[in-house]
């Protein structure tokens, strides 16, 4: 263990700060029989439940999008159906005050 340790120190594999080996880009490296897996396995469980929750509140956002632009298309429909229905009146309107006029 003293010889890899002196090998690290030589060839800049230890990081006095952190106090653990370095790979080539200066990343933490643990040897095997340090890691723990279990905790390995629970972070990692804690991630992909964090991942569902933000994948779920961006679902829950789109729906939420989709159902406003649909009540807009809705209120577009009903004023252009306003519209139309306008335009009839008027056209009976103006159609009516010609045959008063005759």
């Amino acid at each position: 263990m003293q010889e890899e340790y002196e090998s690290a120190v030589i060839n800049k594999r230890w990081d006095t700060k952190r106090e653990c080996y370095v790979n080539r880009n200066g990343h933490p490296v643990v040897s095997k029989e340090d890691i723990i897996f279990d905790d390995v396995l629970l972070r990692m469980k804690k991630n992909v439940d964090e991942m569902v929750n933000d994948l779920k509140k961006v679902a829950e956002d789109a729906k939420v999008e989709a159902v406003k632009v649909e009540d807009v298309k809705i209120d577009e429909e009903d004023t252009v159906e306003e519209r139309v229905v306008k335009k009839k009146l008027l056209q009976k309107n103006n159609k009516l005050k010609k045959l008063r006029n005759c």
